[in-house]
């Protein structure tokens, strides 16, 4: 999680791996970025932004805030129900 200090909206981070990366940009990171700006579903999360850290291999995909993951909602364990979330353990400005 990440809070917008500007907006106060909370958003879900995913880093994109960089560490095996000795030239450019990873393939994969590339084709989920290109099929996620275009894809629109009411039943999917929005991709929000694409942010770079203060190193370049810092590289993070921006979402809107979701409270629970598909993996956790599929293995069918009791899961407390949907909430608008009421704290963040990150401050950081998007």
């Amino acid at each position: 999680m990440a809070l917008d200090k500007s907006s106060r909206r909370v958003y879900a981070l995913k880093k994109v791996r960089m560490e095996k990366e000795k030239e450019g940009f990873p393939i994969t990171a590339l084709r989920e970025l290109t099929i996620l700006k275009r894809l629109r579903h009411p039943h999917i999360v929005d991709m929000v932004e694409v942010v770079v850290g203060a190193k370049h291999e810092s590289v993070f995909l921006v979402f809107e805030y979701c409270e629970h993951d598909l993996a956790a909602l599929l293995d069918g364990s009791p899961t407390p129900p949907f909430s608008v979330p009421k704290s963040c353990p990150w401050n950081i400005v998007l």
